[in-house]
């Protein structure tokens, strides 16, 4: 039996696993990311004190920031496909284990006063925290890619945005309370380490369900039921209608009666076996991502930096422009982070039932760019233009992160979530440190805002050209990819079809170097 023989063995026996194993899938997944996303969002919060405490410029604080983007402008490609050939639960321990240990030398960094060390636990907390966004996302695709992914997804979404807005808004009451701002990173470790026991949980929990043969009444009783509609980028195809759905429920019988026996005397997933047929990376993975996937890959380098660099100058801008107290400003940045909480689910059911998601990120775009202008004109109060920015951060990745779930196969979720975090990093790694440069040499955020506009307008294009290049998948065909049409000026050939990804992985590749290059350089420049 080959290795994709096993990985349908494996997702159909998700699709029959009983309500409660997937309750519990989801649960533990939304739970071993929670600390990552807490701790993200605390030193962003205390930009002004870490300088002052550290003695650092607005460049240097830029590379600290950067630090878990540049070491993720490769990890996560690595990471994603580690995860495709060995396994979720092997990629969320290493994951897990990581962010705990970097959360770990923060506070350890602030006693000490070491901008190195607190580098390092930036670096180190890295290396784990965009691994297990991906380890989230990947789990969310296997477990409900033939229906809800996109809600499943938002409420992902919405959870990690929990997280960084309990961060954004309780780290200065923390620091007030106990006098010293070293005690927000310790709570922060807290929850990073109570994410690791939610790993080992989730852990334990798959190998008992990936050990455990179906009852049969549950088995049939799941295949009666007629096939759910098959969620695509653009929208739902019927199942009847669908190539992926068998033909009779007696050979469905059959073969998930032939899953369950293989499977019952598995400790690991099909899935979780090392394919030692296929390479750790190779240019033929890059050819079998569809065209769709490289433009959310374009979007992601653009409008996910802004997303990510925004929020972390957010607390010290309003508090320059707007005159407000380090407290009050901290409480106004956190609405930057609002909306997703409840709009990130929602948003998911509508793609469930609707598709819409290119016309959604040309929303998410425009909606960024307004906010964006409104606080470069120093509109009052800022409320409405955070408003904004946290409508379009509720839309986007849920859009995107769904998408690229429906658009490839199935055995290259990991590598492809992981090139997209790669993208997002890339991206941030290069603006993060020349946002602050930008803000040293003209002494406030007037250039630096400005930049981010024009990217995000950039962005706005690249939503506009997925839109325009999506061909809604007939009825017959059923297929989950958005790439029946080529994009506008190349042939529909192999060639031009392959040339698109190719591109898109040099352009990475050199902004990669680019990224590194001028952290390198910033972090030799002494503090001002």
């Amino acid at each position: 039996m080959d290795q994709r023989e096993l990985n349908q063995e494996s997702a159909e026996r998700r699709e029959q696993a009983p309500t409660r194993w997937k309750v519990f899938a989801f649960a533990t997944t939304l739970l071993i990311g929670f600390g990552s996303h807490y701790s993200a969002h605390v030193i962003s919060t205390l930009k002004s004190t870490i300088k002052t405490d550290l003695g650092i410029n607005n460049a240097q604080y830029g590379v600290l920031q950067a630090a878990v983007a540049l070491v993720n402008t490769v990890f996560p490609i690595i990471g994603g496909r580690f995860i495709d050939m060995f396994g979720t639960t092997t990629g969320s321990m290493f994951a897990c284990t990581c962010i705990a240990l970097g959360a770990l030398l923060l506070p350890i960094s602030a006693h000490l006063r070491s901008f190195g060390l607190m580098f390092s636990g930036r670096m180190l907390y890295g290396l784990g925290s965009m691994t297990i966004i991906t380890v989230q996302q990947t789990m969310l695709s296997l477990w409900f890619r033939s229906s809800s992914l996109s809600t499943v997804v938002g409420l992902q979404i919405a959870t990690s945005r929990l997280a960084s807005y309990l961060a954004t808004l309780l780290t200065v009451p923390i620091k007030k309370a106990t006098g010293w701002y070293g005690y927000a990173f310790w709570v922060a470790f807290a929850l990073c380490f109570a994410s690791w026991i939610a790993d080992i949980v989730l852990v334990l929990g798959m190998r008992s369900f990936y050990g455990k043969p179906l009852a049969q009444e549950e088995v049939v009783s799941n295949l009666a039921v007629p096939a759910a509609p098959k969620s695509t980028i653009y929208g739902t195809v019927s199942g009847d209608a669908s190539g992926d759905i068998e033909n009779s429920n007696s050979s469905s019988r059959t073969a998930a009666g032939s899953s369950a026996a293989h499977l019952s005397s598995a400790q690991e997933p099909p899935s979780a076996a090392p394919i030692k047929q296929h390479p750790l990376f190779s240019l033929a993975i890059i050819d079998a991502l569809p065209r769709a996937f490289w433009i959310i890959i374009a979007l992601s380098l653009t409008l996910g930096a802004v997303w990510t660099v925004f929020l972390h100058i957010s607390p010290e801008l309003i508090m320059q422009w707007y005159g407000q107290s380090e407290s009050l400003a901290a409480f106004n940045a956190s609405f930057g982070q609002v909306v997703p909480l409840v709009a990130a689910p929602a948003v998911g059911r509508l793609m469930d039932a609707r598709g819409m998601r290119p016309q959604l990120l040309i929303v998410a775009c425009l909606s960024l760019t307004v906010g964006l202008s409104l606080l470069w004109a120093k509109v009052q109060p800022p409320i409405a233009a955070l408003l904004l920015f946290s409508l379009s951060l509720g839309i986007g990745p849920v859009a995107m992160v769904s998408s690229i779930g429906l658009a490839v196969d199935p055995a290259m979720t990991g590598t492809a979530l992981g090139i997209y975090k790669t993208a997002t990093n890339v991206g941030a790694a290069l603006l993060d440190p020349a946002v602050g440069w930008l803000q040293d040499i003209t002494h406030g955020y007037t250039a630096p805002v400005a930049v981010l506009i024009c990217v995000t307008l950039a962005a706005t294009v690249l939503a506009a050209l997925l839109w325009a290049t999506a061909t809604k998948p007939g009825p017959a065909s059923g297929s989950a990819m958005p790439d029946a049409s080529p994009l506008p000026g190349s042939a529909d050939s192999p060639t031009s079809k392959f040339a698109l990804g190719r591109i898109m992985s040099w352009l990475l590749a050199v902004l990669m170097l680019l990224s590194w290059a001028l952290s390198v350089y910033l972090l030799t420049v002494k503090s001002e």
